[in-house]
């Protein structure tokens, strides 16, 4: 390894660097020098120059000022400057664009206008970025936010973000990430911004106090669950990201779709208000808060009158490899697959145990014996077979198949004994 040193253009004193021999180490120096680039200390006095000076500035604007260790605030500080920078110019780009779509059907005039003046804002943008690009990330970004309005309450989102970290992990994520990232807080800004009568607000809150259960104890969450029923999917909504409050919901068929959680209810999973108020009885059960609206489902979340969630059903297949076939199917927590694939003729495949129609008997003695429920199909697939057995004609004196010959002991051929003897003649060969 060799060194070589190159002046700092600041300070003037000597910075070493290191290359692989001298050549390299000299031409990496030289190249130091014609950058001008500086030492260390200097960088430090810089950075903290730059952050003072974006602090004076978010100060000056009115942000509030960041939580965090020291040289996390202070780097933040500086990240924040140039974001929000970005930001508001963005914000000037999507208002322009928004008036031109506008005005484009109205004045063909005032749409060229307008078009020169996005193209001038543009070319006067000094962010080093392509010209094209910018445009493009505007574009993106007016699809990410949807409206102007949209984009002022993620201007104020930002804005109210005190977190040092939260500055720091999003300083290279572009604008419109974080917009999509923020939508469930942008909905909430907008909603809470809306004017409503103050009898609405009011009826608001006390349909919400009324609608709320509550555990015995001290809810292990401020949060409360938010239960409802749309068509044919239960959602539950939670603002907390908890892995207890993540495993209750797996482990009742709930799966994440972005902004709750939701399950898809159907013929085998009961009624819909008896699976509504067993969630929240459940949700209560772990500890957490709920809240639901629909006044028999809150009744019998309350009382626990409702009718538990029957996971074993036998269903009849339609489709595929086993059509017409029962199919048997229980919940993860229980573990019936050495009895399923005993019956006769059982295949097992994704998770279910399907059994050929001929074995509808015996499929039903395993239902009745392990609390299996059955579908309509099921039902109907019995009643035929029971009527096709009724139905048969009946051989009561089969006739019997044909005696098997015997051999008897005296008509045994003796045993033949070999005997010497000589070659006839007639079949020797001549030598």
């Amino acid at each position: 390894m060799a060194k070589a040193l190159f002046e700092c253009a600041d300070c003037g004193n000597s910075v070493v660097v290191v290359g692989r021999n001298r050549s390299e180490a000299d031409r990496r120096a030289a190249w130091h020098q014609a950058q001008r680039h500086i030492c260390a200390d200097c960088e430090a006095k810089n950075r903290a120059t730059q952050s003072s000076a974006a602090a004076a500035i978010n100060t000056e604007a009115g942000l509030p000022a960041l939580t965090g260790s020291e040289r996390q605030v202070a780097w933040a500080e500086t990240i924040r400057l140039g974001k929000m920078a970005r930001v508001r110019m963005f914000g000037k780009l999507i208002d322009m664009m928004q008036s031109l779509e506008h005005v484009e059907s109205l004045n063909a005039e005032q749409c060229e206008a307008l078009r020169a003046d996005i193209k001038r804002e543009i070319d006067n943008i000094d962010s080093g970025d392509d010209r094209e690009l910018v445009r493009r990330q505007c574009h993106c970004l007016m699809r990410a936010v949807g409206s102007a309005r949209r984009y002022a309450s993620l201007v104020e989102i930002m804005n109210r973000q005190t977190r040092a970290s939260w500055w720091i992990d999003h300083r290279d994520t572009p604008i419109d990430a974080i917009a999509l990232n923020l939508a469930d807080d942008i909905d909430a800004a907008i909603e809470a911004a809306r004017p409503q009568p103050t009898g609405e607000v009011e009826a608001m809150h006390a349909a919400q106090e009324e609608a709320l259960l509550k555990p015995a104890e001290a809810p292990k969450s401020p949060q409360v669950a938010e239960i409802r029923f749309s068509g044919k999917e239960l959602h539950v909504t939670f603002a907390e990201k908890r892995e207890d409050f993540r495993l209750l919901m797996r482990g009742m068929g709930f799966h994440w779709a972005e902004r709750y959680w939701v399950r898809t209810l159907g013929l085998t999973t009961g009624e819909p208000i008896d699976r509504m108020a067993e969630t929240a009885h459940r949700i209560i059960g772990a500890g957490f808060m709920a809240r639901l609206h629909d006044d028999e489902a809150h009744a019998k979340a309350i009382s626990g009158d409702f009718a538990p969630e029957q996971t074993r059903w036998v269903t009849k297949t339609v489709g595929g490899a086993y059509d017409g076939w029962c199919r048997i199917q229980w919940s993860k927590t229980d573990d019936l697959y050495a009895p399923a694939k005993c019956l006769l003729g059982a295949r097992y495949k994704d998770g279910y145990v399907y059994v050929p129609p001929g074995s509808i008997l015996e499929v039903m003695d395993f239902a009745d014996r392990y609390g299996f429920a059955a579908s309509i199909g099921i039902r109907e697939m019995l009643a035929a077979h029971q009527a096709a057995l009724a139905a048969g004609a009946v051989i009561a004196d089969p006739k019997a198949g044909p005696t098997p010959l015997r051999v008897e002991a005296s008509a045994v051929p003796a045993r033949l004994d070999a005997t010497t003897g000589d070659i006839d003649p007639e079949l020797r060969e001549e030598d």
